[in-house]
């Protein structure tokens, strides 16, 4: 593991990261779509339903700007 961390990354692993940041992004578009779908059928609070997508939103933030930074 601490060569992981010691070795500069090459670009097949930054483009793998990138890949993978991206795939994120996409599922989080899936899951707050679905949370969407959730809060008109009144089974959940709305109090954790908006936790829920706060949560999205600030996962989604951290990904766009490492997205930005390696650019």
């Amino acid at each position: 593991m601490g060569m992981r961390y010691t070795t500069p990354p090459t670009e097949e692993t930054t483009a793998f990261a990138q890949d993978m940041l991206e795939l994120r992004l996409a599922l989080i578009e899936a899951m707050r779509a679905r949370l969407t779908t959730l809060s008109s059928g009144g089974a959940f609070s709305t109090r954790a339903l908006r936790h829920t997508l706060a949560e999205l939103d600030a996962d989604q933030l951290s990904i766009e700007l490492r997205l930005r930074g390696d650019d």
